[in-house]
């Protein structure tokens, strides 16, 4: 298993052309960012590539590592087409979905996790805000949800809360979720649309089969 960036060798139009290679040769692959300048792209592969220029992911900097987020529509695939623009920090339209653009703007984030539907409905009964709901992570040991209201903590155990925000910097806040909480056994997953909880109403979306089951809680 490797993470590859090509990045330093070619710009974003040959890096498109790359992965629409990968899809037509049916190699399963995932797309990464670092979170960490100079914001490169990453490939996670089975095996590393021929014929291109390519630098490896030391281990330490993996941690840095946050997913691109995965189109769920063909509208979705050009917002998240990459273009020789998408530079610097202007990567944060691909590695911040709306829970962590919320999240970004927020004085006050957390992750936290519930046992099952029934609690987070019940919460959402009496919390006066939106829970957005992340998925199920680390062999479904965490069905992580995400708030950006303080209030929150009102209705939690000190057992449930899984990392608050202490940092703005970008992606940091998800970069520490999988690394700290995690372990690198696990990473965050994000779509254009998110699931959330309000008003005692589970406000579902159309996930890809191939990620459904990381939605049921």
């Amino acid at each position: 298993m490797s993470y590859i960036t090509i990045d330093p060798y070619y710009g974003a139009e040959f890096y498109n052309e790359c992965k629409e290679a990968l899809k037509n040769n049916e190699v399963n692959f995932t797309e990464f960012i670092s979170i960490k300048s100079p914001f490169h792209w990453y490939i996670k592969l089975e095996e590393t590539p021929v014929m291109v220029n390519y630098d490896e992911i030391s281990n330490q900097e993996i941690r840095w590592l946050v997913n691109v987020i995965t189109p769920q529509r063909a509208n979705d695939e050009y917002l998240l087409k990459r273009r020789n623009e998408d530079s610097g920090k202007a990567v944060a339209k691909f590695i911040n979905n709306e829970p962590l653009k919320e999240a970004a703007k927020s004085k006050y984030s957390v992750f936290f996790t519930v046992k099952n539907r029934e609690e987070i409905l019940g919460i959402s009964k009496e919390f006066p805000g939106k829970i957005w709901y992340m998925g199920k992570y680390y062999n479904n040991k965490y069905r992580v949800c995400l708030s950006s209201n303080s209030m929150i903590k009102n209705y939690l155990t000190p057992e449930q809360i899984l990392l608050e925000k202490t940092d703005k910097d970008m992606g940091r806040f998800e970069a520490d979720l999988n690394h700290k909480v995690f372990r690198g056994n696990d990473m965050l997953l994000k779509f254009m649309e998110t699931p959330y909880f309000q008003d005692g109403t589970h406000h579902k979306v159309s996930i890809k089969p191939k990620f459904a089951s990381r939605f049921n809680i």
